[in-house]
């Protein structure tokens, strides 16, 4: 999932993330939006929590690898 989230969002490589692995053994990535709000994803097996601090939303996003394109492009798009 991170990899394909990764390659689907242009502006990945204008941030520079901090990434854990959270006590779950999921990887979480944690960056600052352009007006030094928080951006927080956590990618487990079959979905992804997340927290856009500029929007005060904190989700999840269930998916599987089949629509992982699909959803990501949607969430995308709120960044």
């Amino acid at each position: 999932m991170m990899e394909t989230f990764i390659n689907l969002y242009p502006k990945f490589k204008e941030v520079e993330p901090s990434i854990f692995l959270t006590r779950e053994g999921n990887l979480q990535l944690i960056w600052e939006d352009k007006d030094n709000k928080t951006i927080e994803i956590e990618f487990f097996p079959d979905r992804i929590e997340y927290y856009l601090e500029s929007k005060e939303i904190e989700d999840t996003m269930v998916i599987n690898r089949e629509s992982a394109s699909e959803y990501l492009n949607k969430f995308i798009s709120e960044l």
